[in-house]
């Protein structure tokens, strides 16, 4: 079993924008022995789960008489493997079966301008990043899995 050092909870717009600052900051130290490059493709694969998360934590109902919640969790398993896990309070939707299509199969040919869209390329995005994405069944709960060693 790995050790736990990092989770907290947060809702709203600021604790949003300090969550986002704060990992940024808490994967440049941990991943310090790794490439620019590398840093770089984690980091915008947690920033695309926490996006996620904020725009989908909401979409529980029409009334919405809880303010949405985020769970951020990162541990690292025996010095080798960091997992960050990101859920929220949105009612899911099916990720395991989506990230199961190659990015062929999501964007063809009649479909080359969708790359260039504004949205629906984050899976992508996340399967760049890491080593692995997992969703849990209700998919509003991402796990990222990312290798320490080269």
């Amino acid at each position: 079993m790995g050790k736990k050092f990092l989770s907290f909870k947060f809702c709203g717009e600021q604790e949003f924008i300090w969550a986002r600052k704060f990992l940024t900051a808490y994967l440049e130290e941990l991943l310090a022995g790794s490439s620019e490059r590398e840093k770089m493709w984690v980091e915008v694969a947690v920033n695309e789960a926490l996006n996620n998360a904020h725009r989908h934590a909401g979409t529980v109902g029409e009334d919405l008489t809880n303010e949405p919640v985020i769970c951020v969790q990162m541990y690292v398993y025996k010095g080798r493997e960091l997992r960050i896990k990101i859920s929220d309070s949105g009612r899911g939707f099916d990720g395991q079966a989506r990230i199961t299509k190659s990015v062929e199969d999501s964007f063809g040919e009649e479909d080359c301008d969708k790359l260039w869209c504004e949205s629906g390329r984050g899976i992508e995005l996340l399967r760049f990043g890491v080593d692995q994405v997992k969703y849990n069944r209700k998919g509003n709960a991402v796990t990222l899995i990312k290798s320490l060693v080269s």
